[in-house]
């Protein structure tokens, strides 16, 4: 018996470094699959992130060449459109009823015929009607205003000080006719509803 404990102890002990050897092993494979994995994919993941930055780039590249296209074009119809009104208001300066509106001396109630007419040439012509919403003629050296909304004297407006204001700014100006973008001023409209013997100075 004392002969065969030694065998026995060795036969024992082999398996289990076997299995020790195939653990370490496995272990062992493992990381070298994880490791051929990464070299696999991370390259994929970077190439596919700079890819989608590229892409994301062009896009918004192209995005922005289509806003400044339409932006472009935009202002040109606009400037067409102010091009256009301003050729009308050009040429009616000289126009009859135009100088008798500078000549009157005084608010011309009771010459309506004359009126009406000078009232339907600031108003413009039809395709005007969608640009034009309201209109003021003021005569300065007469002290009167005359605009879609009636009939007053210039010194009785409610919002004198816009006016002057407005008027300043015009005496800048030495071209008869100009542009003026007063779309921060207050209105002539309070909820809707004209304020009577008010210019209105806001708006373009």
């Amino acid at each position: 018996m004392t002969e065969l404990s030694p065998f026995w102890k060795k036969g024992k002990s082999e398996p289990m470094k076997t299995v020790r050897k195939d653990r370490h092993g496995g272990k062992y494979q493992n990381r070298i699959f994880l490791l051929l994995l990464l070299m696999a994919v991370v390259p994929l993941l970077i190439a596919g992130s700079i890819s989608y930055k590229v892409y994301l780039d062009e896009v918004t590249r192209q995005t922005d060449l289509s806003m400044e296209a339409i932006e472009a074009q935009i202002c040109n119809d606009v400037e067409v459109t102010l091009s256009s009104i301003r050729q009308f208001y050009r040429e009616i300066s000289t126009d009859d009823q135009m100088s008798w509106l500078k000549e009157t001396g005084s608010i011309p109630y009771s010459d309506y015929s004359n009126l009406n007419e000078a009232q339907n040439l600031l108003k413009g012509p039809t395709y005007l009607d969608e640009y034009v919403g309201s209109y003021a003629f003021i005569n300065i050296m007469q002290d009167w205003v005359l605009t879609n909304n009636g009939m007053y004297r210039l010194s009785e407006a409610r919002n004198k000080e816009q006016v002057d204001a407005l008027l300043e700014k015009a005496a800048q100006f030495p071209s008869t006719l100009f542009w003026m973008n007063n779309v921060g001023e207050k209105s002539a409209y309070v909820n809707g509803i004209y304020q009577s013997k008010t210019l209105d100075v806001s708006g373009f």
